[in-house]
Parts: C-alpha cells; structure tokens; sequence
C-alpha cells in the first residue's frame, strides 16, 4: 500500500492556560515506531487519517478523556470532509503489523 495522503493529530492540551481543554491539533508526522515502543508515548493519543480510514493510537497508560477527544476529532473531519467512516483503535504494544507497516511509511528513515 502506497500512502499519497495522510494527516496525523496529536490530541493534547489546547494552552497552557487551559489543560483540561483537549483537542486535535495537526502535526507533520506520527512518533517512530521506536517512540510508539517506549514508555514515554504511553500516556498520549493520537490519530493518522489515510484514504483507507483512521487510525486512533491509544497509549498504554492513555487517559479515557484523550481517546473521547480524539473518537470526536475523527467524527468532526468525517462529517465536514465526507472523509471515510473507518475507524481502527489501536493500542500501545498491541499495534498490529497492519498499522506498524503504515508507520513506517510515514515516517522517514534515519
């Protein structure tokens, strides 16, 4: 699978100002696999939109409040972009080679 298109979100704080206000914002590409393996990511979420669907990343130790933020943030894209309604939640250490081969598409190589 050859990915043209892709957009990824990391669901976090909206300020400083406000932490308890969590939203999508847009970022260039998703953690490395190496990152997604490590325990430093295992508190966040985020979401990788492709043609074929959306992907929700939910780290181990996510707070349930990031993943409704983020299952909202993927229903707002659906509805204003007509965007497909596949969605995949994927959890932290249990990926799937599915997703993990997709991760390594979108992120460059060092």
């Amino acid at each position: 699978m050859l990915i043209i298109y892709f957009r990824v979100y990391d669901i976090t704080n909206h300020s400083l100002h406000d932490p308890q206000f969590l939203v999508g914002k847009n970022v260039r590409a998703p953690p490395s696999l190496e990152a997604l393996d490590s325990s430093a990511f295992s508190s966040n979420c985020f979401i990788v939109q492709v043609p074929e669907g959306f992907y929700i990343w939910v780290g181990d130790s996510c707070n349930d409040d990031y993943v409704q933020v983020a299952t909202q943030t993927v229903r707002r894209v659906q509805s204003f972009e007509r965007a497909t309604q596949n969605i995949h939640v994927v959890h932290q250490f249990s990926e799937g080679e599915e997703f993990r081969d997709l991760i390594r598409q979108l992120v460059p190589a060092h």
